[in-house]
């Protein structure tokens, strides 16, 4: 039930009647029982209004109450639109009904009445209520308040057969919108590859050895010496055999399919899955798991990250103490065939990196300037120098930064364009039935701390006054949008649902995370997954009492 008007507040107060023609009693022919009755036969969007107050309704209303006419005009007008909607939902019950009883609950005698008309109702061998909140009278007639509610059994089977209903009728509307927010998600990643570059195939930019993958066959591919792309099977192999200063020294096991059965990597001649091997010296890089592996000038095999004059990799080190192995990984920067930067202490610094980019000190010159930051600084300068010295540059994608690869993994979509995604199985992400709606694109709601709203004040959720966007890919890693990367420094961003088995003891409830990697040095962010709909999504920071809501983007 809606509550009483700002109007029907406002009388409560008045403690006497203005003397006027309209301060006579209603007439006794005002009958709710036959108003009642004869909103029934226009209880429909397109004739509600006629029950409406009229100008002279108005006139009365205000009048009586001492409001300025205006006021009670424009209350009026949002009482209609309050109403309709109501009215809208319940035509959409289809229902076929009489009237067999009316009451008035009075909530309201002087100055003016108002009052809940409750309509008695039978349908079939079912009965239930209508009520018309907060009816006025007049010295006229009675006319429709501000809304109207329901209840009843009936009720209980028509809104499951409405929601099947609104399902289907709204089924075009949805493929529309998805449609449309798949087109806009390509172009926000297709925004975010082109400025970042990120290896483009490389879309796993940090390193963690999983032993339960060891010998699985794995779609990729390699790229010979010529340049030649080669689509192919490779088994995973632990680290040493992929990446490090003796990775050049083993061979790439090729599978003849990726079946999901583990092979044997020492006796491949008893392997009947087993197609042959590859010499690294033959091959320049290779893919698999979502790495990119290439061999470095004056290096050696290292985790591609990105191209250009000015790149960046991973290292792996293999440490055993003890009999027991550990793999420590750090990101280097390299300009062309020079040394490389970085260690498991820190990332290259500053001055390393400005000093390869000597040749250009007016890029130089506007990092200084704070003109760009240095995430920028290192796109603009790999930019200047394909165009200053152009083929210097060994780019295993070509001279197109990767946008023919881009383009080939996600080609442009129409309207036209026949949906093959929902034919490829979806990667298990480990998540639980009611969060499988997580990955996609999601808009900045709202935030609450300690149960207050504090949306209004936290700048960080909106981007020149708009609310921020994130959208969490289907490879765990995060887009965001380039003004928040650039705020946040932010160069790599993954999630990750966390199984029973994988949480933290001393915070059992944490089973959402979100990885930030800030140049080398990374930073996660741990959450309680609250809810996921259509529609919606909310987690919560238990350490910072807060409470994040997210609406959906598509």
């Amino acid at each position: 039930m809606k509550k009483l008007s700002h109007i029907a507040l406002t009388t409560l107060m008045v403690l006497f009647i203005l003397p006027s023609a309209f301060a006579q009693k209603p007439k006794k022919t005002i009958d709710s029982e036959k108003f009642a009755k004869k909103v029934k036969f226009s209880f429909v969007p397109q004739y509600v209004n006629s029950r409406a107050p009229d100008a002279k309704a108005l006139e009365y209303i205000a009048e009586k109450t001492g409001t300025p006419l205006n006021e009670v005009k424009k209350k009026d007008e949002a009482d209609r639109i309050s109403l309709k909607e109501d009215v809208q939902l319940f035509s959409k019950y289809g229902l076929i009904f009489t009237v067999t009883k009316v009451e008035e609950k009075i909530k309201q005698s002087t100055p003016i009445k108002i009052a809940d008309i409750v309509m008695h109702c039978a349908t079939g061998s079912s009965s239930f209520e209508l009520t018309l909140e907060n009816c006025v009278q007049t010295n006229i007639s009675w006319y429709l308040g501000d809304g109207a509610s329901w209840k009843g059994d009936v009720f209980a089977g028509l809104d499951e057969d409405l929601a099947e209903q609104e399902e289907k009728e709204n089924a075009a509307e949805a493929k529309r919108k998805k449609e449309q927010a798949e087109k806009e998600r390509r172009e926000f990643v297709r925004d975010s590859l082109l400025v970042a570059r990120p290896g483009w195939e490389s879309t796993i930019t940090t390193f963690e050895f999983d032993e339960s993958k060891e010998a699985l066959p794995m779609e990729g591919y390699y790229i010979l010496n010529s340049g030649a792309k080669v689509n192919a099977v490779i088994a995973y192999q632990k680290p040493e055999f992929f990446v490090g200063d003796f990775a050049a020294s083993s061979q790439l096991y090729i599978c003849k399919s990726a079946n999901g059965q583990k092979v044997d990597l020492l006796n491949p001649n008893l392997e009947s899955n087993f197609d042959k091997h590859i010499d690294k010296n033959s091959i320049k890089a290779f893919y698999i798991d979502g790495r990119l592996y290439r061999n470095y000038e004056n290096i050696g095999w290292r985790i591609a990250l990105n191209e250009g004059a000015i790149h960046s990799f991973i290292k792996v080190v293999k440490i055993t103490n003890q009999g027991n192995t550990v793999y420590k990984s750090f990101k280097q920067t390299q300009k062309l065939g020079g040394e490389a930067y970085g260690s498991v202490i820190s990332s290259i610094k500053e001055e390393d990196l400005l000093a390869m980019m000597s040749d250009a000190p007016e890029i130089v010159q506007n990092y200084r300037d704070g003109i760009r930051d240095r995430y920028e600084t290192e796109i603009a300068y790999n930019k200047w120098f394909e165009e200053n010295h152009p083929g210097k540059v060994d780019y295993l994608f070509g001279k197109d930064f990767g946008q023919a690869e881009f383009d080939q993994k996600y080609p442009a979509k129409d309207d036209t364009e026949s949906s093959n995604a929902s034919a490829t199985p979806k990667k298990d992400l480990g998540l639980p039935a009611e969060f499988t709606g997580l990955p996609g694109g999601w808009k900045f709601k709202s935030l609450h701390e300690a149960g207050k709203d504090i949306t209004a004040s936290y700048e960080e959720g909106f981007l020149n006054g708009n609310p921020i966007s994130i959208y969490l890919e289907e490879d765990n890693s995060v887009l965001f949008q380039k003004g928040v990367r650039d705020r946040r420094n932010i160069t790599y961003a993954e999630w990750k649902y966390l199984k029973t088995e994988d949480r933290d003891a001393a915070n059992p409830e944490v089973d959402f995370i979100l990885i930030l990697h800030y140049n080398g040095n990374s930073e996660t962010e741990k959450y309680i997954l609250v809810s996921v709909s259509n529609s919606e999504l909310i987690y919560e920071s238990k350490t910072f009492n807060q409470r994040w809501v997210w609406a959906r983007s598509e």
